[in-house]
């Protein structure tokens, strides 16, 4: 797994979200479902990882802390629509403009907000 071309990907993301306090490449991996459909992220780590529903819950228990477990929710709830909400709304505001916005916004305000929370929690605990 760590030669194939989702490993070399989810490590690009993994730079950018390692801020976030969830910087490991099987999470920024999981972004890429995650933009397809919100509800397959956690199937998708199960994948990843090669393991099973009980299996998967103690493999993030060692790769998440608490804290970067929380700011991952946030991030994921927060950032980039879904891909049929996006075409959705290109589709409907016949602006592309509108359409990168949709988009920006979301993802600017999901990595800001993780950011805050994480290292602001980090801090107290």
């Amino acid at each position: 797994m760590n030669e194939s071309f989702l490993h070399a990907i989810g490590s690009f993301f993994a730079i950018f979200i390692a801020p976030l306090g969830f910087g490991t490449w099987q999470a920024g991996a999981t972004l890429i479902p995650g933009f397809l459909a919100k509800e397959v992220i956690v199937s998708s780590m199960a994948i990843i990882y090669a393991s099973d529903e009980s299996g998967l819950v103690h493999i993030i228990q060692e790769q998440f802390t608490p804290l970067s477990a929380y700011a991952f929710m946030i991030f994921i709830l927060l950032y980039i629509p879904c891909l049929s909400t996006v075409a959705t709304i290109r589709k409907e505001t016949y602006s592309l403009k509108g359409t990168i916005l949709a988009v920006a916004y979301p993802l600017i305000a999901a990595y800001v907000l993780s950011f805050v929370f994480y290292q602001i929690s980090h801090i107290f605990i």
